[in-house]
C-alpha cells in the first residue's frame, strides 16, 4: 500500500469524508463502500481506514488511562477520609472501614465504562 503517490489534499479529503461517515455511526465496511463508490482509490481508502482504527484505539487507551487515574484519586481520598475519621473518632472502627470499602467500591464501579 504505497500511498505516497497521492496528493496530500486528496488524502485529507478522503480522511475528512471517512470521519464524517464514522461520526454518522457507519462501520468500516460501509465507509469503504461509500468512498469506493465516490471514486477514490482502494489502497488510499484502506490506509485511511487503518489510520482511523489506530486513532480510535489510541483515544480509547487514553480514556482508559484517565479512568484509572481518577479511580486512584478516589481511592486515595477515601483513605484520607478514613484516616481522618479514625483519628477524630478513635472508638468507632466500623465507620472508617465502611467509608474505605464504600469509597473503593465507588471508585471501581464509576471508572468502568
Amino acid at each position: 500500500m504505497d500511498t505516497s503517490k497521492y496528493d496530500e489534499s486528496l488524502k485529507r479529503e478522503v480522511y475528512s469524508k471517512a470521519m464524517k461517515l464514522r461520526d454518522a455511526r457507519m462501520n468500516r465496511e460501509l465507509i469503504y463502500v461509500r468512498l469506493e463508490k465516490q471514486g477514490y482509490p482502494e489502497d488510499l481508502i484502506k490506509e485511511v481506514l487503518i489510520n482511523m482504527g489506530l486513532q480510535q484505539r489510541k483515544e480509547m487507551e487514553q480514556a482508559k488511562e484517565l479512568d484509572y487515574k481518577i479511580a486512584g484519586l478516589k481511592i486515595g481520598l477515601a483513605i484520607v477520609v478514613t484516616l481522618g475519621v479514625g483519628y477524630f473518632f478513635p472508638g468507632t472502627i466500623i465507620l472508617p472501614i465502611g467509608l474505605l470499602i464504600s469509597g473503593i467500591i465507588l471508585a471501581v464501579t464509576t471508572s468502568t465504562r
